[in-house]
């Protein structure tokens, strides 16, 4: 059976946001944490695939952090 989730990191408020959600419905399944680089995102997010034993099926998505003026 497939698992059909990902890993979404968002920039949110002056922070990356990193939530566990499904492919097919979009819902958040949880929040993996809230963090002020990219670089700790991603890291939080490998680890939380090794603490659920298995990598997400889709892999991450990201949005980055806008540049200036493109708010």
């Amino acid at each position: 059976m497939s698992s059909n989730d990902y890993i979404l990191i968002a920039w949110e408020k002056g922070r990356y946001v990193v939530r566990h959600r499904d492919a097919d419905t979009g819902a958040t399944l949880g929040e993996i944490a809230r963090v002020r680089t990219l670089e700790k995102a991603v890291e939080e997010a490998h680890i939380y695939e090794s603490e659920i034993g298995r990598p997400v099926e889709y892999g991450l998505t990201i949005g980055l952090k806008p540049r200036k003026g493109e708010l």
